[in-house]
């Protein structure tokens, strides 16, 4: 139903009734202005006038503004669908849609819930695009609802005919979840292991062999499927789940909340068909596994878990390099910075393995073994060595207690530290453990006694029945972002697939046909990292030769000689593998094999031999910077050229030279000032 007069003066009056002080009113007089503009053109009957639609249009973002600054209560909220079901009405009489005129008007928390999440740059064009943008959207949007079933569970139905038992194994770090749950996958006709990493599910595999199991392995990088296999080693995204197995064991379950693949832990667990399945998970995940577990009506039991080596927290000052013992892991929290500490530590006549995440498999068992066979007295590592990797560390020394996320540089969370801190007094090889810190003491030993925050929901997945659909896959996934799901859910993060979506519409890359959502979704789906320039454009060139045809995509350039292009392409080589099993093309296994084999061994030689060659340098003059400077220049340079520019620096050339570097703020404002000058 359309706004009246006395509706509108209401809503005015309701905002001004919730705003406090003589400030916050004087912030309403654009508002003012637009209502009273509105009210000059409307009447008691329909509204027609397009110019009062425009104006309702342009008074949705500044409500919506005003609520988010001012923190109205509902009664507002309750408002603002009034003015986007007249927007709505208007829609359908444009397009002449005279039968959804007649229709029940959608749901208005989601038309509010559509515009509240940033989707208001359609306001800014013309009332009769604006109005066919938002109707074409909304109709995808009731699609996206039509298409999902209400309960997430609901989505997997050949699960839910299974009588499923979960056990729950709950426990910290090293306390022997997971090695319980293999035990009793060892004695299953048939089962799998879903891990978090490939290098889990490899050294599962080697040790199942290794016992005279054979059990094969499928990661998105590798395949090894063994004749007689009865059992199967694998990532969380590549479990199977139309595949009935007896047993199988779901590793590091506390992953769920992970904004990029925790959706592939949900899945695991709603659509899993086995009998028997063991959930191995950190204490914070315990409730929102059990929540899940009564969606699918399944029983379960739990195992507590508790260490059977202490864990010690030394409170005295860590002083490097004098304090390094044997069994010590330095953690880092970037590559540059491991490369760069092994390098110090080699410089001092101390010998340490190398293990950071961009390290190939077959590099980083070698490393391993140095650390296992006392080659190295230490192990320099990244974060790598949280998840999973059984090694013989005696202490945990953090190096450092700031990371980047992706996002931003941020102190080390209480899950994270724990985590981390947990590797320490391996049972059999220790009867304690111990953890230090080079600074800022009372963050790590705060954290490891603070009460991890409890895990409140679960991310789901793009679903997959909407593949079908008519809509562009694009459209379908932004859409499918602003539906609702139930409380204990939240969406994954959208953010990769649309990203690659477009790049793929900016490079002219289209797929035609009743199955052209399936084949872009086969793509989107890759797994690599694409803020990788190299792999992204490796990536983007296969998509559009196979969709132009080709029979064979090209073999990756692998003769490099430094260390970060062998890194690089051993990352190449795996996005090959992964292009040409996702588009059934034929691939060259045994040299894909044969060259990361090479490549490893160089990689381990280069460290192993010339880590020193890898010792931050100043950009300028090439001097030795410390280990753990954040600056690329050394105070010399930086002096020079402070004095050559007269203690400015140039826009162009000198970028990043100074080690109190402000921040991207600052840096705009003094630009700004130059550009006023």
């Amino acid at each position: 139903m359309a706004m009246t007069k006395d509706e509108l003066s209401k809503l005015y009056q309701d905002i001004l009734l919730e705003l406090p002080g003589k400030s916050s009113r004087d912030s309403l007089k654009s508002l003012q202005q637009k209502i009273k503009m509105v009210l000059r053109h409307g009447s008691q009957r329909k509204i027609k006038d397009e110019t009062l639609v425009s104006e309702l249009i342009h008074l949705v973002p500044i409500l919506t503004d005003l609520k988010a600054r001012h923190k109205f209560e509902a009664q507002v909220v309750l408002s603002l669908p009034q003015v986007l079901a007249v927007c709505d009405r208007l829609a359908a009489i444009r397009l002449r849609d005279y039968e959804k005129i007649e229709e029940a008007k959608p749901e208005l928390s989601e038309l509010f819930a559509y515009f509240y999440h940033g989707r208001k740059e359609i306001l800014v064009l013309p009332p009769a695009k604006a109005f066919r943008t938002r109707y074409i959207e909304m109709q995808i949007l009731a699609k996206v609802k039509e298409a999902i079933p209400e309960k997430p569970a609901q989505e997997y139905p050949l699960a839910r005919a299974m009588k499923r038992h979960f056990i729950l194994h709950v426990g910290a770090t090293n306390t022997g979840k997971t090695y319980d749950a293999l035990e009793d996958l060892k004695m299953a006709g048939s089962g799998v292991y879903l891990a978090p990493l490939r290098l889990l599910a490899m050294e599962v595999q080697e040790k199942m062999l290794e016992e005279g199991i054979f059990c094969s392995l499928s990661t998105g990088e590798e395949e090894d499927i063994r004749e007689s296999a009865t059992l199967l080693a694998a990532t969380v995204e590549k479990l199977d789940i139309h595949h009935v197995y007896e047993t199988a064991v779901i590793d590091e379950c506390q992953m769920i909340a992970d904004p990029q693949r925790g959706a592939s832990w949900t899945r695991a667990i709603l659509g899993i068909r086995a009998q028997r399945i063991h959930l191995c998970m950190a204490p914070e995940a315990e409730r929102i596994i059990r929540a899940l577990i009564a969606d699918c009506g399944d029983s379960c039991e739990i195992i507590r878990h508790r260490r059977k080596t202490p864990l010690t927290y030394e409170d005295k000052p860590y002083r490097f390099p004098q304090d390094i013992t044997d069994g010590d892991a330095l953690v880092v929290f970037s590559r540059k910075t491991a490369l760069s500490l092994a390098a110090e530590l080699r410089r001092t006549g101390i010998q340490s393995a190398v293990i950071y995440g961009a390290l190939p498999y077959a590099a980083r068992k070698r490393q391993v073994r140095r650390f296992l066979d006392r080659e190295t007295k230490v192990l320099v590592s990244t974060d790598a060595i949280g998840m999973g990797m059984n090694l013989p560390i005696r202490r945990i020394v953090f190096m450092d207690i700031v990371k980047y996320d992706g996002r931003e540089r941020r102190l080390l969370t209480t899950a994270e530290t724990k985590q981390i801190a947990g590797r320490a007094g391996r049972l059999g090889m220790y009867d304690e453990g111990f953890v230090t810190c080079i600074e800022r003491s009372d963050v790590i030993r705060d954290n490891l006694t603070a009460e991890t925050e409890e895990i409140t929901q679960a991310r789901l997945n793009f679903s997959e029945a909407l593949l079908s659909s008519d809509y562009a896959l694009e459209d379908l996934i932004r859409m499918w972002s602003f539906a609702q799901v139930p409380e204990k859910y939240n969406k994954m993060d959208t953010e990769e697939p649309l990203t690659l979506l477009r790049n793929l519409r900016k490079a002219g890359v289209t797929a035609a046909g009743p199955q052209a959502n399936e084949i872009l979704y086969r793509m989107i789906t890759v797994g690599f990292d694409i803020e990788v320039k190299e792999l992204l454009d490796q990536w983007l060139e296969s998509c559009m030769m196979y969709l132009d045809g080709t029979d064979r995509l090209p073999f990756p350039e692998c003769q490099v000689t430094e260390l970060t292009e062998m890194e690089l392409a051993c990352r190449k080589l795996d996005l090959y593998y992964q292009m040409c099993h996702r588009f059934g093309l034929p691939c060259e296994e045994e040299r894909v094999a044969g060259e990361k084999d090479r490549l490893a061994a160089e990689i381990d030689e280069a460290i192993a031999r010339n880590i020193q060659n890898y010792h931050k340098r100043c950009r300028i003059c090439g001097r030795p910077l410390a280990w753990n400077t954040p600056f690329g220049v050394c105070t010399s340079c930086f002096e020079n050229e402070r004095s050559r520019h007269g203690g400015r620096r140039e826009e162009k050339g000198d970028k990043g030279l100074s080690p109190a570097k402000p921040s991207g703020g600052q840096a705009r404002t003094k630009r700004g000032r130059r550009k006023k000058k």
